[in-house]
C-alpha cells in the first residue's frame, strides 16, 4: 500500500503503479533495518530475527520472480502490445549490433 501512496505523482496507469508497487525494493531493505535495530539496541533472539528476515526475503524473491514474466506479459498486452509477435520491436538497447 505505501509503495502506491509513493507512486501518487507518477504519470502511469493504475495497472503500472500497481506493478511498481508490487515489485518494489524490499529485501535488501530489510536486511539494512534488521541490522540497523540490532546494532543500536539489545534484542533476545536476534539469531532467529535474522532467520526469519532471510526466509522472508527468500519468499519474496521466489514470488516475484514467478510471477514477473505473466504479470509484464499483461502490461503489455493492456497498452497493445503483442508480446509473442516475431516483428515485435526490441526496447531501446537490445536491438543488437548496428546495421
Amino acid at each position: 500500500m505505501t509503495g502506491l501512496v509513493g507512486l501518487l505523482g507518477l504519470r502511469a496507469s493504475w495497472s503500472e503503479r500497481l506493478t511498481l508497487a508490487f515489485f518494489g525494493i524490499r529485501g535488501v531493505g530489510s536486511f539494512y533495518y534488521l541490522a540497523y535495530g540490532l546494532n543500536h539496541m539489545e534484542v533476545e533472539g536476534a539469531e532467529r530475527l535474522w532467520a526469519i528476515v532471510g526466509l522472508v526475503v527468500l519468499m519474496s524473491v521466489l514470488l516475484h520472480g514467478l510471477t514477473v514474466t505473466p504479470i509484464m506479459r499483461m502490461l503489455d498486452r493492456l497498452r497493445g502490445r503483442d508480446p509473442d509477435a516475431d516483428d515485435a520491436i526490441p526496447p531501446p538497447g537490445f536491438q543488437g549490433p548496428a546495421a
